[in-house]
């Protein structure tokens, strides 16, 4: 859901894979839903797009109608090792839907959960990571 001055917009994803790349992708300065849903969404499969950014084919992104030579050059840079997602430090999933439901973005909420560590439960976890996000 993205609110803009004409109103807002609704986009529609499949997949939890689909938002997710989508939302990296429109962290980048300079593109927006409708060109990260291209992107997402451009007739090649997701893994395929992750693939491509990882190994920096800014032929590739540049292809998609509405992203630039500059744009994928961008979208590579900011992007290139942050895609694969090894298997990093377990989160409290009921922590970050806390989180997010207060208006953190997924990232955010992942990124504060995990520098933690082991603290108690689910609403210690809760009151260090907003004490770290409220820096």
């Amino acid at each position: 859901h993205v609110t803009r001055d004409d109103g807002p917009e609704l986009f529609g994803f499949t997949t939890m894979a689909g938002l997710e790349l989508c939302a990296k992708l429109c962290d980048v300065n300079g593109v927006g839903p409708k060109i990260a849903q291209k992107i997402v969404y451009g007739g090649r499969s997701i893994e395929e797009v992750i693939e491509k950014v990882t190994k920096g084919d800014v032929e590739f992104l540049s292809g998609i109608p509405g992203v630039g030579k500059k744009t994928a050059q961008k979208i590579i840079l900011e992007l290139q090792g942050k895609l694969v997602d090894g298997p990093g430090p377990r989160v409290d999933e009921e922590a970050m839907n806390a989180l997010m439901g207060l208006g953190y973005t997924k990232l955010q909420a992942e990124s504060a959960l995990s520098d933690l560590g082991e603290v108690g439960g689910t609403e210690e976890k809760i009151r260090a990571a907003l004490k770290t996000l409220g820096r």
